[in-house]
């Protein structure tokens, strides 16, 4: 089954959060994965996910690595801070850096890695990956 399946939108609806500070990078995710079946919030930098994560719960987090006032990693890291594995969204760094930061992104406590631009397959092996 895969994330354009119907029968996957039904049985994997999942709650996303989308940290991004470029809006037409926000807005093309945003569209891509509300097509996919989900639900998706926006932030645009570090201090809103916090905010959002306060009253929300989210299976996924794709996270930008440079926004302003608070970056991807450092939001990362209060995340893993503030909150125990299983009660924590799964993050996903998402970043147009040309620099390699894989490692870095899975030091802080991020569970994988995306390059945009992100094709649409790539965000949906992410989403049966780390998928409910």
């Amino acid at each position: 089954m895969n994330a354009t399946d119907p029968e996957w939108k039904k049985r994997w609806p999942l709650k996303i959060l989308l940290a991004d500070d470029n809006r037409v990078s926000q807005h093309v995710a945003w569209l891509v994965l509300e097509n996919l079946g989900h639900t998706v919030d926006l932030a645009e930098n570090g201090l809103i996910v916090l905010q959002l994560l306060e009253n929300q719960t989210y299976d996924i987090i794709f996270m930008d690595l440079q926004m302003p006032e608070m970056d991807g990693l450092t939001a990362t890291a209060e995340i893993v801070r503030r909150y125990p594995p299983e009660q924590r969204p799964k993050i996903i760094a998402y970043t147009g850096d040309e620099g390699s930061h894989r490692a870095e992104c899975l030091a802080v406590g991020m569970d994988d890695f995306l390059r945009k631009p992100v094709k649409i397959e790539e965000f949906q092996a992410m989403l049966e990956k780390w998928g409910k």
